[in-house]
């Protein structure tokens, strides 16, 4: 049993043996495509050209998943499905010959489910069930009556609202625009290059290598899991080096305003649990929030979604060649045996 969570911000895969690396040995794959006019490559490969090329490389497919053409000119070839496809299929091999527990977000309508399961089948994957990311996450952990579950994907936050009654389930999900991990990764970016021109005169985004080079920097740097005090960017331009100490205190003051749409759909709900994502705990400036304003609040477990898919897949009826339903709700506990 694989768990298969569908997250724009990086698809990932768990087993019972833990996670499963999906593209190019690495755990995640970021729903990033990039078109010469003769090739498609997607997730890292992908992400590691989207400075150097901006016009050819594209993020948005899963956000718009649909049978439309892209919206990028050089990508209208395809439809937004049929890039997803592309990155499915890049990472079927490491999938195939296992059922398949689906985690999507909550806010996915019947004809993307629909299309999810189109593409698997083309790509012989057999699915036992499909799933709310939020609510199988919290399975056999949701300890109150009411909890808040927030996550990160590429172009937006996700609020999740789970209760547990006679079963656990969503009772409803908001959107958070513009708060997405893509979103967090530009304002920074602008950020940290008009810092570099303010301290060294040097502007890293007037070279399409040294500004691909700063973007991948903060990447691996919203990505570690405990924050430094500030962190050292290097950019380097005709045999020259320039660097800068960027302190964390600044990347908080650049999260503010997505920390504050947060802040915001907290107060109306201060009596309530949240459970915070691995990716969401990673925004400078959210946990300290969180602290200040006294919040009751846990971190989840890296990829949880994925992992108890497939922890607790077996308890899923199996479609057994019938039409693949979405779990609307889960037991309160799950028997683990």
């Amino acid at each position: 049993m694989i768990g298969l969570e569908i997250n724009d911000a990086g698809i990932r895969a768990s087993s019972s043996r833990g996670p499963i690396a999906l593209d190019q040995g690495q755990p995640e794959s970021p729903a990033y495509f990039y078109y010469d006019g003769s090739n498609l490559v997607c997730g890292n490969q992908a992400m590691a050209l989207n400075r150097i090329h901006p016009r050819k490389t594209f993020n948005l497919a899963w956000e718009r998943l649909s049978l439309e053409p892209a919206s990028l000119i050089d990508l209208e070839k395809f439809t937004y499905a049929e890039l997803c496809y592309a990155q499915l299929k890049s990472m079927a091999d490491s999938l195939r010959d296992h059922e398949l527990i689906v985690t999507v977000p909550g806010i996915m309508n019947t004809q993307q489910l629909g299309i999810i399961l189109g593409m698997m089948q083309e790509l012989d994957l057999k699915v036992r069930k499909m799933s709310d990311s939020a609510l199988i996450g919290m399975a056999n952990k949701l300890d109150v009556a009411e909890a808040l579950v927030v996550d990160i994907h590429l172009h937006k936050a996700i609020v999740s609202q789970l209760k547990a009654e006679e079963n656990i389930y969503v009772s409803q999900s908001d959107t958070l625009p513009a708060a997405g991990w893509a979103d967090l990764i530009k304002l920074t970016h602008r950020e940290i290059a008009a810092a570099f021109v303010a301290e060294t005169r040097f502007d890293p985004l007037h070279s399409a290598h040294s500004d691909q080079a700063l973007f991948d920097q903060i990447v691996t740097a919203l990505n570690q899991e405990n924050p430094q005090e500030s962190y050292r960017f290097v950019a380097e331009h005709e045999g020259r080096s320039f660097n800068i100490d960027y302190p964390l205190s600044e990347l908080e003051k650049s999260c503010e305003n997505w920390v504050s749409s947060i802040g915001l759909k907290l107060e109306a709900h201060t009596d309530k649990k949240w459970y915070i994502s691995d990716r969401a705990r990673r925004v400078p400036g959210l946990l300290k929030t969180l602290k200040e304003l006294g919040s009751n609040y846990e971190l989840q477990a890296p990829g949880i979604a994925a992992a108890n898919a497939a922890r607790f897949g077996e308890h899923f009826e199996s479609s057994d060649g019938e039409e693949v339903g979405m779990a609307r709700e889960i037991p309160l506990r799950f028997d683990e045996g």
